[in-house]
């Protein structure tokens, strides 16, 4: 398992839901390390993207109340919650042979933390404050 996150000099992701940047090149990145594979994220994390689930990958999003959200859901989207979601990463894997990349956000990272063991950290030199 895999996560990817950028973060600032005081270790901060963002703030109120939102990335406290904008870097192409970074953008770039992420695009190219999660395209085609399997990602996880966070409800908050989900709800933040501006055009819905992320084109060309698998989302996975952790939801305390998955129910409300299975109407939503399609081949490349599915919400689960703490209870199950061990169970649909790895069907997923099997299916499909992908890897499986955390995205965030913060309570998303701590809980799979010690489940990865490649990390794409990007340092960004800044000092923003953040949540």
């Amino acid at each position: 398992m895999e996560l990817i996150v950028a973060k600032n000099n005081n270790d901060v992701i963002g703030d109120k839901g939102k990335m406290l940047w904008h870097i192409p090149g970074d953008m770039k990145y992420f695009r190219s390390v999660t395209e085609n594979q399997i990602i996880i994220m966070g409800r908050k994390t989900f709800e933040s993207l501006p055009n819905g689930p992320l084109p060309n990958r698998i989302n996975i999003v952790l939801t305390r109340d998955a129910e409300k959200w299975k109407d939503k859901e399609t081949d490349q989207l599915f919400f689960t919650d703490l209870d199950n979601y061990e169970t649909i990463i790895n069907k997923t894997v099997q299916e499909t042979k992908k890897r499986v990349i955390v995205i965030g956000g913060v309570e998303i990272y701590k809980l799979f933390l010690d489940k990865c063991d490649v990390f794409h950290i990007t340092r960004v030199y800044d000092n923003s404050e953040g949540d």
